[in-house]
């Protein structure tokens, strides 16, 4: 259990940090605001999530 949620949370920030760099290009560039737009609602999404992931494990480790 240990390993898959380790696991979980490793691809959760790679997947953060790939999308910081795709909005950190698109705005260095002068791309599409709207592109801009979505990448950081996928951001707020993506970290929400993983938050609420990690409190959820942390919360079962430390019943068991």
């Amino acid at each position: 259990m240990q390993a898959a949620s380790n696991f979980i949370v490793a691809i959760g920030i790679a997947a953060l940090v790939i999308l910081y760099m795709l909005e950190l290009i698109n705005t260095r560039r002068g791309g599409s605001p709207n592109l801009s737009q979505k990448l950081l609602r996928w951001q707020s999404v993506l970290q929400i999530a993983l938050v609420l992931f990690i409190f959820f494990v942390f919360t079962i480790w430390s019943r068991g």
